[in-house]
């Protein structure tokens, strides 16, 4: 990451990623240059910035946007993650950690975690997950409006709940927060970033050495207590590592594009409050609208590979638009649009093949409650500011508004 400033001065050279684009208008839907590769099928090339990368850390990749191709390129065996693939830095060498795990070692611990955050598991958190969000609720209720519900709300929940999850201090909660936001924030210093790296990775190794001695009955310490024979220590603290700065910005952001859609839409809306609140085939529609992560992380091409009937060289770098494959009409026909009363289909928004996000059950309960229960106290909920003028992080890779001000 050391050229990390570099790339981000001279990223204001690029547009965003062609996979990542959106209508300027409508703010959700696929750019029309992403809807028209879609259509024609070719893979269009895109210049972009990736920090790992030495020198000026400038790309270029092939974007991948029909619904079966995204799906081919995802799960084919001669591809490895761009950042496996060109990572420098110690920091980022960490036994456990599913971001830039591949192969055996991936599947090893993938397997573990996907134990433990299986829907009935998950559901056994419900009820710390609603005292959590009733307390937020009980806060904004003290508060003179109008109130960012990003600050107050939406980034409080995730942070919290993986502190419960983990057996770690409530009050800790926020410097786990803090270290994340670095690592995802393209506008800090790359001294900044590696820092929060170093720091959260020196904090996990902490938080497995104190479970070892002294076992709770929380995640962690199954981690390191019931797996010994699949699991190493410092591969149980990368497994830390991965669901901390999996969990936090994800949720939040795809929270706050809930509530805002909700807002802005007044007919799917009333068939949320109509049926008591979001279901999970309702945050699985949402989820796939609003595709908050639009792209999986590039990948570099090791052997060549068939996709369709077009093909791909080693060599060669490719990124997939989840956004442009959940709009595809092969998945959603003629009609892409929001629509809550819509059956649950096989959208890629929580990715495909080996790097399909394991905490997906999780995610679901935590928006589903957190959504519900906001518009259920706060029926009169509405928007403190024009649309137009919040600020949209339409260049990161997570996307969401920065703040989101409201009243009632």
């Amino acid at each position: 990451m050391k050229n990390a400033t570099k790339a981000s001065r001279q990223g204001a050279q690029f547009p965003p990623r062609l996979p990542i684009e959106r209508d300027p208008v409508d703010r959700v839907a696929p750019s029309s240059k992403l809807a028209e590769a879609r259509r024609s099928g070719e893979w269009p090339s895109f210049d972009f910035i990736d920090p790992m990368v030495g020198g000026s850390g400038v790309q270029d990749a092939k974007a991948i946007t029909r619904y079966a191709e995204v799906r081919e390129v995802l799960r084919a065996p001669g591809t490895r993650l761009g950042i496996v693939v060109h990572a420098e830095e110690e920091s980022l060498k960490m036994p456990g950690m599913l971001l830039v795990g591949e192969g055996e070692e991936h599947r090893r611990a993938k397997s573990v975690l996907v134990r433990h955050l299986n829907p009935r598991r998950v559901q056994e958190l419900r009820p710390e997950l609603e005292r959590i969000v009733d307390e937020l609720l009980d806060r904004l209720a003290t508060q003179p409006s109008p109130i960012d519900l990003v600050a107050e709300y939406t980034s409080q929940l995730p942070a919290l709940m993986v502190s419960h999850l983990l057996g770690i201090p409530y009050e800790e909660a926020s410097k786990i927060d803090h270290w994340t936001r670095k690592q995802s924030d393209q506008t800090v210093s790359a001294g900044e970033v590696q820092t929060a790296i170093s720091e959260l990775k020196a904090y996990t190794a902490e938080k497995v050495t104190k479970a070892r001695e002294n076992p709770g009955n929380d995640l962690l310490s199954a981690l390191v207590h019931d797996h010994t024979d699949v699991l190493s220590d410092e591969e149980s603290g990368g497994l830390v590592f991965s669901i901390i700065t999996a969990s936090l910005d994800t949720t939040a952001r795809f929270s706050t594009l809930v509530i805002l859609t909700l807002l802005r839409n007044a007919e799917q809306r009333a068939i949320m409050q109509e049926a008591g609140g979001i279901s999970e085939a309702n945050i699985d529609e949402l989820i796939r609208y609003l595709s908050p992560a639009p792209a999986a992380q590039w990948r570099y091409i090791t052997e060549d590979l068939e996709i369709g009937e077009k093909s791909l060289k080693a060599g060669e770098r490719v990124q997939v638009s989840l956004l442009a494959a959940n709009w595809d009409p092969e998945l959603v026909g003629d009609h892409p649009e929001l629509d809550l009363r819509r059956k649950p289909i096989p959208h890629v928004a929580f990715g495909y093949g080996m790097h399909q996000c394991p905490g997906q059950h999780l995610a679901r309960l935590e928006v589903s409650i957190l959504v519900s229960k906001l518009f259920d106290r706060y029926p009169g909920l509405r928007l403190a500011e024009d649309i137009d003028d919040l600020e949209w992080l339409k260049d990161d890779l997570l996307y969401a508004t920065r703040t989101l001000p409201v009243t009632w």
